[in-house]
């Protein structure tokens, strides 16, 4: 669910991220951004998850997806039932030339723990 609906929103059940806002065009190039709270993800269901993040795209390996200290892509995050984490991005431009789109789909798998 979004956290900062300057970033996220959602969309026939389908979470959307866009960083670019009216006064930007999208994140700084040559530059590393970070977006706190972006969106949350909730265990509403009967046991302990640990939620993992992957992304694919064209420079999907400057976008990383975080809860505080913990990289989602790697090893992801424990999710106790009924807690949340709220999931913030950091974008590393700084190897790559000026583009549109970093990456093209997230997908946010949660497996028992």
């Amino acid at each position: 669910e979004p956290v900062d609906d300057e970033y996220a929103e959602t969309s026939n059940g389908q979470l959307e991220i866009d960083l670019a806002t009216e006064d930007a065009e999208g994140v700084n190039p040559n530059a590393v951004t970070e977006i706190d709270s972006v969106f949350r993800i909730r265990n509403q269901g009967s046991q302990e998850v640990n939620v993992n993040i992957s992304d694919s795209g064209n420079n999907s390996d400057a976008v990383t997806f975080y809860n505080e200290s913990t990289n989602l892509e790697s090893g992801g995050k424990d999710i106790g039932t009924g807690d949340s984490i709220n999931v913030s991005i950091e974008v590393d431009t700084r190897d790559i030339g000026g583009t549109q789109s970093l990456i093209d789909e997230i997908t946010i798998t949660a497996e028992a723990a």
